[in-house]
């Protein structure tokens, strides 16, 4: 396959979004008399005036240096064309240096880039007549490497090599050179030209190697060998690594060995934690993320500032294979079980800081030309760069002050700093702006459907920015471009947290309630007029809420108003419409299509229930179908069983219009009729919560590995039996000292083991129970740990570093896992009492406290077979799904209209 590109016919230079970019305009005119005025016209004229090659071809730019600045920010980068650089296959570069240099000869990041080899020429920034789009350089108007640089603002030195043949850089016949002596010379010889504006020249810092295309060759050379960087800190890859030839693999074995060597570095952090609660889980439960606040916070601390930068962009074609090879060997690599182990799988915060390094996907350029394109299109470089951990590099050398021959101005009076509420609310307000303009136009229209969804998956769910996966023609873009533009994004960063660092790598946790209301203030505001003959358009201005209210109860029927919470259509009238098409066709449709809908419920026939809630036809014929399998099978079993069955159906319930518990965003299953509940207080709604956390310590199987889908009537009895088993043997340990003692002397043990140490006496059972029963949690640490290693009790105290407190050793690896696990059961015990020693109420919301007094599951196992059973009802049991153990819904849900 040819790596040749025709040449492309270029029109107006276009920005990530489309638009013509701004004309780049030279540096101001008071920055060179800021400049004169502290390091004098002499440092002024070098400035102006360094570098350039004689013999530059007109119009390409290489004549003399030049400054591009960044109309936005006023950052500014100088481009030297330089000559005489020993080491590679000529002696010429491009190089790019920021405004602000480091105080003090201080060392500053390099970026190395190395240029493809596109038709017409060599590559590289020759310009002139071999260039394939035009006179200039390459690197100013086909990549527009100045005008990113300056744009992400990072103080860094960008090294660009002028190469030879098919991105040949090495001297003679080499493909590749040596790249510290290569910046260490280029360093040189910008000192012998004068380019340094500080009055000691910078060192090399650590090293980004980036390459475009035919740049695969010498860059996979340099990763598998000693003519790498040593300080390489990122890699970045444009449309590159040439399919058959090894590269990916290459450049991968690198990867991976970066990767290993984190993993070894994170692992010695966790391990170091003194006091640390780390969350390795050794049990059926499986890996989970690290949880103790320090050792969490030194870890994210490493791969925010430290990890390994991998950036990949690829349009699509050529390069798009091995890209995508690429990726998935990262994606199995932290798929490993030990990585896992270490920092959780994706939503745990150390697993998506230090995946989010790692950043490989397709151009969202989708137009013939896209290789040469590659590196401006959508700002990649720019991207890219700010994929890079957060520098900071001034010029701080002191300077003789400039002396002034009049009264300085008196300094404006700063308007006092906002409170984090009006900060909130002002970007509150520019989020709802925002939104709404974009997607009013789709009201009204098919597409209306899917707002709802798509605000969701920003405002609730906060997904990552979906569009280079659509489709260029998608008529939903410009709804996508506003949830995932940059001021959206850094708007709900402060709704989250007004006072979170927004450099931060770490995303501050969701503020749900106020994402929540943002999401029902835009589906208010777009919502049409429910009045007779309005049209179906996004209003222009708030309607009348009350008006509204008034013309809406007026539609509604008596059923769906009595099947609400309290009979209040206030509380759901936004969700209802919505759901039922009003954005498509307006709320008086959407009001029609309820009424029709809740109309067409029946009152449930099963096992003798004798209430008053209704169910969807559909769910109906799944009872009938229940109903048989359980009489058949009703005569074999004994009576407390039977007398179970007649006690929870008795407790059945399903259709009430409400927000999901789950998930309150949105209406639940039993706002339609789709799921019956059963016995909710003792067959408690747990979800991800704490309720379940203890039980596979204390009875050695996790009931979240259990599954019933597609099974049987006959398996699905065997795991619903299974399943009550260990919530009553749970249930019975848990019970009293007496019976926790042994559990926990076992748990104990079982840690001294892993750490070789000998077993401690049954006596320390209740002291166990004693130290898990203390008030204060740094009382129950302090105790528990004591009573699982009197070994460490005498133990001095050491100093982990200067300044700081001493700390106890900690103990072996083994028995602080123990340690964790004892916490964790001793929690659920302690709060399975009230404070007058009575255990406490069981809850519909599964507590560990409430689970541990009262089980997790009490439905007789025949009773969930009738339901769930692919042979009997056939619906899907929530216990085995998400641990909601009084649920059972449809499989798959009916149309509403």
């Amino acid at each position: 396959m040819s790596r040749l590109h025709h040449p492309v016919t270029r029109g107006p230079e276009r920005n990530a979004t489309g638009e013509p970019a701004p004309a780049r305009t030279p540096g101001p005119p008071h920055r060179v008399l800021a400049l004169q005025r502290t390091v004098g016209n002499r440092a002024t004229v070098s400035v102006m005036r360094v570098g350039g090659w004689d013999d530059a071809l007109p119009g390409s730019g290489n004549k003399a240096e030049s400054t591009t600045t960044d109309a936005a920010t006023a950052n500014a980068v100088r481009r030297i064309p330089v000559t005489g650089i020993p080491g590679a296959a000529t002696d010429r570069a491009i190089v790019y240096l920021p405004a602000s240099l480091p105080p003090g000869g201080g060392p500053i990041d390099v970026l190395l880039h190395l240029h493809g080899h596109p038709a017409g020429g060599p590559g590289g920034y020759l310009g002139g007549k071999s260039d394939t789009d035009g006179a200039q350089a390459d690197d100013i108007d086909e990549y527009r490497i100045g005008a990113q640089l300056a744009a992400a603002g990072r103080p860094m030195v960008a090294i660009l090599p002028q190469g030879v043949g098919k991105s040949d850089f090495g001297a003679g016949s080499a493909r590749a050179f040596d790249a510290d002596s290569y910046i260490r010379s280029t360093f040189d010889r910008l000192g012998a030209l004068g380019a340094w504006t500080a009055k000691t020249a910078p060192t090399p810092g650590p090293v980004v190697l980036s390459g475009h295309s035919g740049a695969d060759n010498p860059i996979s050379t340099m990763l598998s060998g000693p003519l790498g960087p040593k300080k390489l800190q990122a890699l970045f890859l444009f449309d590159t690594m040439y399919p058959g030839a090894g590269f990916v693999e290459k450049i991968w074995a690198y990867v991976k060995d970066r990767l290993d060597g984190e993993l070894a570095d994170l692992t010695a952090i966790r391990e170091g934690g003194a006091e640390q609660d780390a969350d390795a889980a050794r049990g059926e439960a499986g890996p989970r993320a690290a949880s103790s606040a320090a050792v969490l916070e030194a870890m994210l601390d490493y791969v925010t500032r430290q990890g390994f930068r991998l950036f990949n962009v690829h349009g699509g074609s050529t390069y798009k294979p091995q890209s995508e090879q690429l990726d998935q060997n990262i994606t199995t690599w932290f798929h490993q079980r030990q990585v896992r182990q270490l920092v959780g799988g994706p939503g745990a915060p150390v697993h998506d800081a230090w995946r989010g390094n790692l950043e490989i996907f397709r151009s969202a350029d989708r137009a013939k030309g896209v290789h040469m394109r590659i590196l401006r299109y959508g700002d990649h470089l720019k991207r890219a760069v700010d994929l890079l951990p957060q520098r900071v590099a001034v010029d701080a050398t002191p300077v003789r002050p400039v002396t002034v021959s009049r009264v300085p101005d008196k300094p404006a009076e700063q308007a006092p700093a906002k409170t984090p509420d009006q900060l909130i609310a002002e970007a509150t307000d520019r989020i709802h702006t925002s939104l709404l303009a974009a997607a009013a136009p789709f009201v009204g229209t098919a597409n209306a459907a899917d707002i709802p969804g798509m605000l969701t998956m920003q405002l609730i769910a906060g997904a990552k920015d979906p569009r280079k996966r659509l489709k260029a023609g998608n008529p939903m873009l410009p709804l996508y471009d506003a949830l995932w533009s940059p001021a959206v994004v850094a708007d709900l960063a402060t709704v989250d947290d007004p006072v979170a660092d927004k450099a931060a790598k770490k995303r501050p946790k969701k503020a749900e309630e106020r994402r929540r209301a943002i999401l029902a203030g835009l589906l208010t505001a777009l919502l049409p007029s429910a009045a007779s003959g309005a049209a179906v358009t996004a209003p222009a201005k708030p309607l009348d809420r009350a008006a509204e209210l008034a013309t809406e109860k007026s539609l509604v029927s008596s059923t769906v108003l009595g099947l609400t919470t309290d009979k209040s259509w206030e509380k759901v009238r936004i969700a209802v419409i919505v759901k039922f098409g009003g954005l498509v066709d307006g709320p008086r449709v959407a009001i029609e299509r309820a009424n029709a809908y809740y109309g067409s419920l029946v009152t449930p026939t099963f096992a003798g229930y004798s209430g008053s809630t209704v169910v969807h036809p559909h769910l109906q014929a799944a009872l009938v179908r229940a109903d048989a399998h359980l009489t058949k099978h009703l005569a074999l079993l004994p009576k407390d069983e039977k007398d179970a069955i007649t006690a929870a159906v008795k407790k059945m319930w399903s259709t009430v219009i409400r927000p999901n518990q789950n998930a309150r965003h949105k209406l639940s299953d039993h706002s339609f009729g789709w799921a019956i509940d059963l016995d909710a207080a003792r067959n408690p709604n747990i979800g991800k919560g704490a309720g379940l956390a203890a039980v596979a310590a204390v009875t050695g199987t996790n009931p979240r590995s259990a599954s019933t889908a597609g099974k049987s009537a006959d398996q699905v009895q065997t795991v619903a039996t299974d399943l009550r088993r260990v919530s009553r043997e749970y249930v019975a340990a848990m019970s009293s000292d007496t019976t926790i003692a042994p559990v926990l002397l076992r748990l104990a043990n079982d840690g001294r083991s892993a750490a070789k140490l000998p077993a401690l006496a049954t006596g320390v059972g209740a002291s166990l129970v004693a130290a898990v029963k203390q008030g204060k949690a740094a009382d129950r640490a302090t105790a528990l740990r004591e009573a699982v290693w009197p070994e460490g009790k005498d133990l001095p105290a050491t100093s982990p570093g200067k300044g700081k407190k001493p700390v106890k050793p900690a103990p072996p690896a083994g028995l602080a896992a123990a340690i964790e696990i004892l916490q964790t059961v001793g929690t659920a015990y302690r709060t399975s009492f009230g404070k007058k020693g009575a255990r406490v109420a069981a809850k519909t919301e599964g507590t560990a406290g409430s689970v541990a007094a009262h089980g997790f599951v009490n439905l007789p196992p025949a009773l969930v077979a009738a339901l769930t059973g692919s042979d009997a009802g056939g619906l899907t049991w929530l216990g085995t799904a998400n641990q909601d153990f009084m649920h059972f819904e449809l499989a798959k849900e009916p149309a509403l209209y």
